[in-house]
């Protein structure tokens, strides 16, 4: 087995391999720490695994085909195993979005974050939108009530770790045990969070390190509403509430239908709000809500 990595980041392509190998190569060419990276790539069936395979070749990247569509969560928690398969324990895990492209010196700003602060079991760094805005400071807020997150843009609480970017310990992650794999797209880094916090971990911003993050692209939510977004994170909202809140679930899933149908009205897709009712007549029968 080859000696263990500083890091082991993890990213999952489904259907862009151009931004994923966009992604592996800012990775590759970050040389402020020990990288190795897994690509998992979740049954894109587009010619993205040969894709990858020509151009992000080399010793410090593995590359797994899923046969199937296992979810973000399932498909992290499926790279760090084949991650530690090849190389072994690291010290760190960075689960990272497709649309992400790491600047030279982030993964050394999050290491000796994390060596400083042993308490902390997730970190967020600074994503920053393409033109150069801050699009969150680490972290959000969660509107329970309504479902709804405020990303924070200024040092501030929070009570999530935002889920483009997070990094971790190896003892936090092993500790957690990665993702829960009942979320199969948002709200998996809303859960981590949850219960990472109820373990005694800490959740903390890294101002220094920033990465830049396109947003939704995966799922086509970058172009605005989408069928996957709308159905997956009304789903997954409604999970998160039954597990940590279930108190608040029925104020909260009356407030989040409503809202959803004023938004999606004003903004001139009415008819999207089939996705979310979709998503309801899900939960409420207890389907898993796959792909």
């Amino acid at each position: 087995m080859a000696t263990a990595p500083e890091i082991l980041a993890v990213v999952v392509n489904h259907r862009r391999p151009d931004l994923t190998a966009a992604c592996v190569r800012s990775l590759q060419a970050d040389l402020s720490a020990d990288v190795r990276v897994v690509i998992v790539d979740n049954a894109s069936g587009d010619g993205s695994v040969e894709y990858l395979q020509s151009s992000t070749a080399g010793d410090d990247v593995h590359i797994v085909a899923s046969p199937v569509n296992v979810g973000y969560g399932a498909g992290h928690n499926l790279g760090v195993r084949s991650g530690v398969e090849v190389w072994g324990e690291p010290s760190f895990v960075w689960l990272l979005n497709s649309d992400i492209t790491v600047p030279a010196g982030t993964t050394g700003e999050l290491v000796r974050a994390s060596r400083r602060e042993p308490s902390v079991g997730i970190w967020g760094p600074t994503l920053v939108c393409p033109d150069g805005a801050i699009q969150c400071a680490g972290g959000a807020r969660l509107r329970r009530w309504m479902l709804s997150p405020q990303l924070r843009t200024t040092p501030g609480p929070f009570d999530y770790i935002h889920g483009a970017a997070p990094f971790l310990p190896w003892r936090a992650f092993d500790e957690l045990g990665g993702f829960d794999e009942r979320f199969f797209l948002y709200y998996e880094e809303v859960d981590l969070s949850h219960r990472a916090r109820a373990a005694g971990w800490q959740l903390a911003w890294c101002p220094e390190a920033a990465v830049v993050h396109v947003g939704g692209a995966s799922t086509g939510a970058d172009r605005g509403p989408s069928a996957v977004s709308e159905y997956h994170s009304s789903l997954s909202g409604l999970r998160y509430l039954a597990l940590h809140h279930k108190a608040l679930l029925p104020v909260a899933a009356v407030c989040r239908l409503a809202g959803k149908a004023v938004l999606l009205t004003a903004r001139g897709h009415p008819g999207d709000l089939r996705h979310v009712l979709r998503a309801y007549r899900d939960f409420a029968m207890r389907r898993p809500g796959r792909a």
